[in-house]
């Protein structure tokens, strides 16, 4: 029989049954974004429901918007990355999931992209 006292021992398997389900979804997570770090994000498109949701245009110049938003453009947006394969003419956005959208266009998710004090 074991040494230890029954409480001890029980304490001990809650404990590592309750870190065991804590960390069940974070290893979701890191499998996931793995998954998709080796996916190829698509270009997104204006009539996409992600798109939709934050009003993206390809061209901002078609988008509706205030006076003060015209100099706005995904491109200088803190949420885009732009991609060098693709030229400096796509990036991804995070407003719409990672994927591609066009360094010309607009979503009312921008926000200006902080400049690096040189």
């Amino acid at each position: 029989m074991s040494d230890k006292p029954v409480n001890e021992s029980r304490r001990g398997a809650l404990k590592a049954m309750v870190g065991g389900l804590a960390a069940a979804p974070l290893m979701n997570l890191v499998g996931l974004t793995a998954a998709q770090a080796g996916d190829s994000p698509e270009k997104i498109t204006a009539d996409d429901p992600r798109a939709k949701v934050v009003k993206y245009n390809p061209d901002a110049t078609k988008s509706v918007r205030d006076a003060e938003a015209m100099n706005q453009v995904c491109g200088n947006c803190m949420l885009y990355v732009a991609r060098e394969e693709e030229d400096g003419e796509w990036g991804t956005c995070a407003a719409v999931g990672n994927q591609l959208v066009s360094t010309k266009g607009w979503c009312v998710a921008w926000s200006l992209k902080q400049q690096p004090n040189v």
